[in-house]
Order: structure tokens, then C-alpha cells, then sequence
């Protein structure tokens, strides 16, 4: 049999070295993590700006279906469509769809930069993380602690 304070220091060691070894697990976790979250944050960043893309070009083809439409009407209604009011009502149409698809492009790249900066955000503390340091401090403390008990247990034997 062994007398109970081995046993205790065995323990102690065994302990350290699994604490080691899930320290540097969780970091591992972390980091993967982090990486992904970066990576996840990038693709919906261009998702953001296709679909801006994607808008304004829908935006587009309403505005021409609208021109067409506006057109139409006032021609059937006789109106002089090269000037006046009627060319005025069609200029405004064709400039508001211009500012609409301004605010589409912003919007959608104010959105996609936010998105890539919390990425930047993610990737730096993906690299911040070090497994292999957490798992060493672990190990140090362990290790320390274990070097206290033996020179305790020395000291009184």
C-alpha cells in the first residue's frame, strides 16, 4: 500500500497534468472558434454587398418599367412628352431612383463594413490565443504547488 501523502502527491500530479491538458484543449476551442466566427463574418459581409447589388439592380428595372409606364400614360393622354411637365415628372422619377440606389449601396456596405471589422476583431483574438501558454501557466502553478508538497513532505520526514 502507499501511505497517504505519495498518494496525495500522485493525485496532485495526475491533477496538474489534466488541468494541463484541458487548458490547452479549451484555448485550442477558443481559438477555433474565434477563426470561425471571422470567417462566418466575412461571407455575410459579401452577402451584404450582393444583395445591395441585387437591389440596386431590381431597383433599376422597376424604375425602367415605371419611365415606361409614365410614358405611355401621358402619351395616350396626348401630353408632349420631350418637354415640360411631363419630361419634369419622368427627370424626377429617374433622379429619386438614382438616390434610392445610392442608399441601397450605402447601406449595404456600411452593413458589410461592420461585419468585416467585427471579423478583423475575431481573427485578432483568434490570434491572441495561445493554447500552448495557457497550458504552460497550468502547469507551471501545478507544478509549483506539487513542488511544495514534496519539499513539505521532505521537510517533516
Amino acid at each position: 500500500m502507499c501511505d497517504p501523502v505519495s498518494a496525495s502527491l500522485a493525485l496532485g500530479g495526475v491533477s496538474t497534468v489534466l488541468s494541463t491538458l484541458s487548458q490547452y484543449r479549451a484555448g485550442e476551442s477558443s481559438k477555433i472558434q474565434a477563426e470561425t466566427q471571422a470567417r462566418v463574418q466575412d461571407r455575410a459581409a459579401q452577402d451584404s454587398r450582393d444583395r445591395g447589388e441585387s437591389q440596386k439592380d431590381a431597383l433599376a428595372i422597376q424604375t425602367g418599367q415605371l419611365l415606361g409606364s409614365q410614358r405611355v400614360a401621358q402619351a395616350a393622354n396626348g401630353v408632349e412628352l420631350s418637354s415640360g411637365s411631363a419630361l419634369e415628372i419622368r427627370e424626377d422619377t429617374a433622379v429619386q431612383s438614382a438616390r434610392d440606389s445610392l442608399k441601397i449601396g450605402q447601406d449595404a456596405e456600411i452593413e458589410a463594413l461592420n461585419l468585416s471589422t467585427q471579423a478583423g476583431i475575431n481573427r485578432q483574438a483568434a490570434s491572441n490565443i495561445s493554447p500552448g501558454t495557457a497550458a504552460a501557466t497550468t502547469f507551471i502553478g501545478g507544478a509549483s504547488q506539487f513542488a511544495d508538497r514534496w519539499y513539505t513532505y521532505k521537510g517533516a520526514g
